[in-house]
């Protein structure tokens, strides 16, 4: 072969190597924008999953007349336990209890959703009390009235420290102020759920003690008052959970799965985690709309 055939020979191999090159330049980036497209669908799709997530709660409350608790044993059913004849919930946190609500089990990655309801719900002594936030998790019982006081004269209930804090509300026919009675429920079935009441804080004078708290990542407080939260861990699940939450994540990342009563909102990460809450308007809302809150 001539010298000038050997060399067109090694120019067409250089200049097929630079397409081949190219090509799978292309093709590289191709299939990054096909894995990026697919992980930001599963957000998309994930941001209306939690929501139908929290939905299926508000349900289960507008049929049930109180929220379930945690599945504590992975069986998909919410753990429960009786003492004294009330109804408590097993454990606070624990995974979202997808056949007691009738849904699919897993999030977008197929993992379960945590699940985190007020800490009192696991107490005989607060479940049923009407002024607690944990009685919307009551099923079983008899109802308890502790800072529960009557206002004869407008028909209201008031969760107060004391009669005399009632009284400051309480006006008769003439405007004078009267007194308010203790240990008076007007609700039909006494010692059936709903055990929340109207009267249950805010409203009131009684703090809202426990109750689970949300922020944003700017430590802002989005809502001090949530009785339950439900939770998917998103794409980063398999090694950020309740189990494992090493302690140099983030800290926004790290306050969702370090197992206290606060959250953060926190949807602007690369691997968010997609978090709902339920609060005291809500359930009163939804219980309203049933007709069982009066």
């Amino acid at each position: 072969m001539s010298r000038c055939a050997t060399y067109q020979v090694g120019s067409l191999l250089l200049e097929m190597l630079i397409m081949m090159l190219f090509f799978s330049w292309i093709l590289a980036d191709y299939t990054d924008l096909l894995r990026f497209q697919k992980y930001q669908q599963k957000d998309v799709d994930q941001l209306l999953e939690i929501g139908r997530r929290k939905q299926s709660l508000l349900d289960f409350l507008q049929v049930n007349a109180f929220l379930p608790c945690p599945d504590v044993d992975g069986d998909g059913v919410e753990d429960r336990l009786i003492s004294s004849g009330v109804s408590i919930c097993r454990n606070r946190e624990g995974m979202l209890p997808f056949k007691t609500l009738g849904i699919p089990a897993g999030d977008m990655w197929q993992r379960r959703y945590y699940y985190r309801v007020h800490q009192r719900s696991e107490s005989m002594n607060y479940v049923n009390e009407i002024c607690q936030p944990a009685a919307v998790f009551g099923s079983q019982g008899e109802s308890g009235l502790e800072n529960a006081w009557f206002c004869p004269s407008s028909g209201f209930m008031y969760c107060t420290d004391s009669g005399e804090q009632c009284r400051e509300v309480c006006f008769g026919a003439d405007h004078q102020r009267m007194d308010c009675l203790s240990n008076v429920d007007l609700r039909p079935d006494l010692n059936q759920p709903p055990y929340f009441h109207l009267s249950t804080p805010p409203i009131g004078t009684v703090p809202v003690a426990y109750a689970l708290k949300i922020w944003d990542t700017e430590g802002s407080l989005l809502e001090k008052s949530a009785m339950a939260v439900v939770m998917s861990w998103g794409g980063a699940g398999a090694s950020v959970n309740r189990d494992s939450c090493a302690e140099e994540l983030e800290t926004n990342v790290k306050e969702n799965c370090d197992g206290d009563r606060e959250f953060v909102l926190n949807p602007f990460v690369e691997k968010p985690q997609y978090l709902r809450w339920i609060d005291m308007d809500e359930a009163k809302m939804t219980l309203i709309y049933s007709g069982r809150l009066k």
